[in-house]
């Protein structure tokens, strides 16, 4: 059955929450076959430009094997700690300071502009009940770099973060191995990357 791709119409929307960093929105709405709608949404106090956040996919090459940076984070909504990309909110706007600067504080490293390979489109983080946006930043990190020899993390106050390092040709298994011995979560964005790094690999054994 062909999908019906008009868009329901907004009737109104009220804010119910206005905090210093999430708004809570009732939106009611209804669908082009007359169905009525009420949603609660999420979204970020306005920024004065179109993006929430960035993602790191950063790379270290150590004696001939290739890491990730990766974080364990204290989530307070979940009372525990996530391993996940390093990352937050995009301060400056353009996606690509804010992603070197969370790198830095998050996990002590220094990646230059020029260390930069790739920054994607902006993408939806959950769009059932938030309009967030992020980018994907790739970035290899130089450990040779003189910042690097001795990488501080720059926290602030109310973040509990530790940096690890861990093998990407076998990140699924890391993953999985970190969650059960340091009883935390893993971030669906990370475990969808370690999937389709997993999923390739199988892809390439599986080929005649």
């Amino acid at each position: 059955e062909k999908v019906n791709w008009e868009m329901p119409r907004l009737v109104a929307e009220e804010c119910l929450y206005d905090g210093n960093y999430l708004h809570l929105h009732l939106k009611q709405a209804e669908t082009p076959t007359g169905e009525k709608v009420n949603w609660e949404m999420v979204s970020r106090p306005p920024h004065g430009w179109n993006l929430s956040g960035t993602d790191l996919i950063a790379t270290l090459k150590r004696q001939g094997e290739e890491y990730l940076l990766l974080v364990l984070e204290h989530r307070y909504p979940i009372r525990g700690y996530v391993v996940s990309f390093p990352g937050g909110i995009d301060e400056e706007g353009d996606g690509t300071k804010g992603a070197l600067r969370e790198l830095k504080e998050e996990t002590g490293y220094t990646a230059l502009p020029q260390d930069i390979v790739a920054v994607g489109p902006l993408v939806y983080v959950d769009p059932w009940k938030s309009n967030e946006k992020s980018k994907f930043v790739q970035v290899n990190v130089r450990e040779d770099l003189p910042e690097n020899q001795n990488p501080t993390q720059n926290l602030d106050p109310l973040e509990v973060i530790e940096a690890l390092l861990v093998k990407k040709h076998c990140l699924l298994e890391e993953l999985n191995k970190i969650s059960q011995e340091r009883n935390c979560g893993i971030d669906s964005r990370l475990y969808a990357f370690a999937m389709g790094i997993y999923l390739g690999q199988m892809a390439q054994e599986t080929r005649p």
